[in-house]
């Protein structure tokens, strides 16, 4: 009989990432025979409570735990990078998902198969740093995961491959990142296979459909009443759970974490922000500059999340008092 041919070795590879978003994609590359890791890049431990302790990035924990070698490097220059570069071996892939900082020439240039990234939008549709959350903003019915060959541009390099995905009439930002987090996982994984095979696409972008969609601004999550109660609704869900749109009530900040939509608004001369319905049947309906909302989930300063209904009991909130933008 003949000989089988030995099995091939698994792909040199560098993973870099950051927020939990990356975690389904380092966490189906490791245990793949395709590829090894051997080591991640991630960004340094940041302050994030009312201590100002440093905190690990979510990326940082999941490869301790899996006994990667972590580098966490303040910035991708020759000085910091090529140290690292140096205790790796020769690297076949990089692969980038949602890193946080451009990736320099000399780490597009340093891998035989290149930098693969990963991307929560159908690019070139919603380039930019937050396009999961301008997608809800916007009220898409429809979105997708992208890998693409990185060059020294935001978001323009050539595509591989990309997945549609739908996106249901009550997901929020949370519900929708961990989707697509583990559909891309797979996409990557995909990716790196057809790669190795050469049997991979390789897609320049479509200038005239590109859009960018920049990181939330300060001030976008306050919720603006006077808007159409769709526009109102998808804010909340492009916010929830985190940071949440806020609001006024009573002289204090409140986060809006769900809202629903009322169907065949009666037309009312309420003030937008306004309570036009408040009762333990129907529960806080407010006036919006087109149509009804109704509340369902909120959350008080210093509270935890509640019901609508319950915050409404507890704050006995009356009919015609009003939910307002920042002091």
């Amino acid at each position: 009989m003949p000989e089988e041919a030995p099995a091939k070795p698994p792909a040199s590879s560098l993973f870099m990432g950051t927020p939990e978003f990356a975690l389904p994609s380092l966490s189906a590359l490791v245990p793949s025979s395709l590829v090894r890791i051997h080591a991640v890049l991630t960004q340094p431990d940041r302050p994030r409570d009312r201590g100002m302790r440093r905190h690990p990035t979510p990326v940082k924990q999941a490869a301790e735990r899996l006994g990667i070698p972590v580098f966490q490097p303040d910035k991708l220059k020759p000085d910091q990078l090529e140290p690292i570069l140096e205790r790796l071996p020769p690297l076949d892939f990089v692969f980038v998902v949602a890193y946080g900082k451009k990736i320099p020439r000399r780490l597009l240039e340093y891998p035989r198969f290149g930098c693969i990234n990963l991307h929560p939008s159908l690019l070139p549709k919603y380039r930019g740093g937050a396009p999961m959350r301008r997608a809800l903003f916007h009220g898409e019915r429809e979105t997708g995961v992208t890998t693409m060959y990185l060059d020294e541009g935001w978001d323009t390099g050539d595509l591989i491959l990309q997945e549609r995905i739908p996106i249901p009439d009550d997901m929020d930002y949370g519900e929708l990142s961990a989707e697509l987090a583990r559909r891309g996982a797979e996409l990557l994984l995909r990716t790196a296979r057809e790669v190795l095979a050469g049997s991979a696409p390789r897609i320049p972008q479509d200038e005239n459909k590109a859009t960018h969609e920049p990181l939330l601004k300060p001030g976008e999550e306050w919720l603006d009443w006077s808007r159409p109660a769709e526009e109102v609704r998808n804010r909340i869900r492009g916010l929830s759970p985190e940071p949440a749109a806020h609001t006024r009530f009573r002289d204090e900040s409140l986060k809006v974490l769900r809202a629903s939509l009322i169907e065949a608004s009666p037309s009312t001369e309420a003030e937008p922000g306004t309570v036009v319905e408040s009762s333990k049947t129907a529960g806080l309906i407010v006036a919006t500059g087109e149509g009804l909302l109704k509340l369902e989930r909120v959350q008080p300063a210093g509270k935890r999340p509640m019901s609508a209904l319950d915050f409404r009991n507890g704050r006995r909130v009356a009919v015609g008092e009003v939910f307002g933008g920042p002091a």
